[in-house]
């Protein structure tokens, strides 16, 4: 159990990490990459939240994965909108990661 959480927790900040390194000008193949490792994270956050019934990190989680999904992308089309939405989401893997590492 407690890999799981490690895992979970780890998976969160290379996220995070991802996240950040994305509010910089890097290459379009990088923001589809982005899409793919967030949309995957917000998947497992997703399922591990429920499975812990935490109802507010599911329904947040859940709404960052539809904004990040890669199957049917979402175009702000404002590099500095993204940036917004960039570090609020890797400030958010972060609280997941500390959240789900105590639980």
């Amino acid at each position: 159990m407690r890999d799981k959480k490690t895992l979970l927790a780890a998976v969160c900040i290379i996220s995070a990490l991802l996240l950040l390194i994305g509010c910089f000008k890097m290459p379009i193949g990088y923001y589809t990459f982005l899409r793919i490792v967030v949309f995957v994270t917000s998947i497992i956050v997703l399922t591990g939240s429920i499975k812990n019934d935490m109802l507010s990190l599911a329904i947040v989680t859940a709404l960052i994965g539809i904004l990040f999904n890669p199957i049917l992308p979402i175009y702000l089309h404002s590099k500095s909108v993204w940036v917004i939405l960039d570090l609020l989401s890797s400030g958010w893997f972060v609280f997941c990661s500390i959240k789900h590492g105590r639980d």
